[in-house]
């Protein structure tokens, strides 16, 4: 049975999928970028929403600062920064991640048109933590 968790992400990729599905057929990354923005918009407004036990997801963000971006800000609500250990989030928590994105289809998708999937993560106070980025390279692409 997959849990609450796995449901959400693999709605919010099968969403950005279909919306970005015309970036292969000549859209341009402007476009590409205006239907992340109002796809983020549109999910945004289901947020916050717990993904995870103690993990509330508390907005996507659609960005072309430096490439095509969507970051996932996920917040904590169980412990304080005092109780995070940002080494072990990147070494524990990001290949989970990793995994996750890259064994899924819809996702690998996304990423193999160069958009880069970005999470930070707040402590339950807000504090900012740490973040990490995974693109089709992390997968082997």
């Amino acid at each position: 049975m997959p849990t609450r968790q796995t449901i959400v992400i693999t709605l919010i990729i099968y969403v950005l999928l279909m919306t970005f599905s015309g970036f292969c057929w000549g859209q341009s990354k402007e476009e590409v970028f205006r239907a992340m923005q109002a796809t983020a918009s549109e999910m945004n407004r289901s947020l916050p929403m717990m993904v995870g036990s103690g993990l509330k997801l508390t907005t996507i963000i659609a960005t072309n600062y430096d490439g095509l971006n969507l970051t996932y800000v996920v917040k904590s609500t169980a412990f304080s920064i005092e109780q995070l250990d940002p080494r072990l989030i990147q070494t524990k928590i990001k290949p989970v991640t990793v995994n996750g994105l890259c064994s899924n289809p819809g996702a690998l998708a996304i990423m193999r048109r160069g958009i880069k999937y970005t999470y930070l993560l707040y402590d339950k106070d807000n504090r900012y933590v740490t973040e990490y980025s995974i693109t089709a390279k992390d997968c082997g692409f």
